[in-house]
């Protein structure tokens, strides 16, 4: 299923990089969907990996069900086994599901002498939302959560971020003009 193509730079030491940011399988034991990142860092001998063909590969698994552990380290090592480059790692990031995050880290051995290695650029798990990742939208009008891999909010900061919002509100002429402020008339 993957397929591979020469290496253009074959004498050369280089790192190719792959980043799935939406990578999706099964739980194998509920039934419902994980979701993850997974970083690829590998240093090509004489093959290179297809892109299509990878995203086509890693789409697969949005049916697949296995553990986080087995899907890392199973696309590891199907890449390996199709190219058999110098070196290769992969970092699994998962989501969090019932409050635990797992992060799976696998590579070949090491790295060739010489390899440039970025950091994988993958932010830790954040467990509690800033009062600044709470932002609003054009006009201050409704509220938008940026806050990075956090489903459960501080509720000290949310009331900061109100608090600062409604000082706002109540200083601009257009506040009172709003139509979804007013109260409607009661029907009785």
């Amino acid at each position: 299923m993957l397929e591979r193509a020469p290496n253009p730079h074959a004498g050369a030491l280089y790192l190719a990089r792959f980043t799935a940011p939406e990578f999706t399988s099964i739980c194998p034991v509920t039934g419902q969907p994980d979701f993850g990142v997974l970083v690829i860092d590998y240093a090509p001998k004489d093959w290179i990996v297809e892109s299509k063909s990878l995203k086509l590969y890693l789409q697969s698994f949005r049916n697949h069900g296995a553990f986080h552990e087995d899907c890392t380290v199973g696309v590891a090592k199907r890449i390996v086994a199709a190219i058999d480059p110098l070196w290769l790692r992969i970092g699994g990031y998962w989501n969090p599901r019932g409050g635990m995050p797992i992060d799976v880290f696998w590579q070949t051995g090491e790295p060739p002498a010489g390899l440039w290695l970025p950091d994988q650029g993958v932010a830790t798990y954040r467990a509690r939302a800033k009062a600044t990742d709470f932002k609003c939208d054009a006009g201050g009008r409704s509220i938008v959560c940026v806050a990075f891999k956090s489903r459960r909010f501080n509720r000290a900061a949310l009331r900061r971020f109100w608090r600062r919002r409604s000082s706002a509100w109540s200083s601009s002429p257009r506040t009172r003009a709003w139509p979804h402020r007013r109260r409607r008339p009661s029907l009785r």
